[in-house]
């Protein structure tokens, strides 16, 4: 909004309603769609493979016909940026199918990709093309070193930190309730096993903690 107030911004989101609320007031020309989601959920064949084929095959149709909604405006972005999180990986195998969009989208306008805070692991296997896309990204860095060693890429930052100084709506609730230590606890990606660990490890550090004096306060456990 600062910079290129004047831009087209196409947000693609699974939940667009609640996106649309949220960010509303960010930008003159935002549109939020879940286009490049359902693409992804709505290929017959459901593994990466096959997802990745029909988002591919989905998008580079759209581009040609030049439709004005959906896919079609997809086709015509001038860049892309996928913006990180944990559920590019084996649990959710088709979200693949956000990449195949991006580098057909390539294919089409030349647009520029970039990809920020990617946490990649477990890694989806049965797709090279994923690994492959990453590599002729314009700028791409994962959010763990896991993940960067796995597909040879830049290990950065997870993408929260991009907004922890700004002072947008959604964020300040957030960064004003901030205490010294911060915890997100979830257990999607790992065994009950491992859990227990985690949490055993986690309950004596946060002890230590607050023996310190120092506050501590929960995103999410």
């Amino acid at each position: 909004a600062r910079a290129r107030p004047e831009a087209e911004v196409l947000l693609d989101c699974p939940n667009p309603a609640s996106a649309g609320d949220l960010f509303r007031e960010m930008h003159p020309h935002l549109q939020v769609t879940d286009t490049l989601w359902r693409a992804c959920t709505a290929s017959p064949r459901r593994d990466p493979a096959g997802v990745w084929e029909h988002v591919e095959t989905q998008v580079l149709a759209a581009g040609r016909t030049g439709n004005n909604t959906g896919l079609g405006q997809l086709a015509r972005a001038a860049s892309i940026h996928l913006i990180g999180g944990g559920y590019l990986n084996a649990i959710w195998r088709d979200r693949v199918g956000l990449v195949a969009g991006m580098v057909s989208t390539r294919r089409i306008s030349g647009a520029r990709l970039y990809g920020t805070g990617l946490g990649l692991l477990p890694a989806c296997d049965g797709v090279p093309e994923l690994a492959r896309a990453f590599r002729t990204f314009d700028y791409v860095s994962c959010r763990d070193r896991s993940s960067a060693r796995q597909f040879g890429l830049p290990a950065g930052l997870d993408d929260l930190f991009l907004g922890l100084m700004t002072d947008l709506p959604p964020l300040r609730p957030a960064r004003d309730r901030a205490r010294d230590v911060m915890v997100c606890l979830q257990e999607d990606l790992i065994g009950p096993e491992s859990f227990a660990l985690a949490a055993g490890l986690l309950r004596a550090r946060i002890k230590e903690c607050l023996d310190e004096g120092k506050s501590v306060g929960y995103v999410e456990a």
